[in-house]
């Protein structure tokens, strides 16, 4: 196909093609539903189990002296 025929025919096919788009937008993002917050009174605690005695024991010395 010579060059000045492929260069007509591009405008007309694109605006062939322009009517299209609309269709390949993507779609409405869906319905969701909303509630409302409700206010109440809470009572705040905290509850901790611990050790009072290390895991593991490590003795650190030092390799030089000064």
């Amino acid at each position: 196909m010579p060059t000045t025929t492929r260069r007509r025919l591009a405008p007309l096919l694109l605006a062939l093609a322009l009517p299209a788009l609309p269709a390949l937008a993507q779609p409405a993002p869906p319905t969701v539903t909303v509630s409302e917050p409700v206010r109440r009174n809470i009572t705040e605690w905290e509850e901790h189990i611990a050790r009072l005695e290390p895991s593991a024991r490590v003795e650190l010395r030092a390799r030089v002296s000064g």
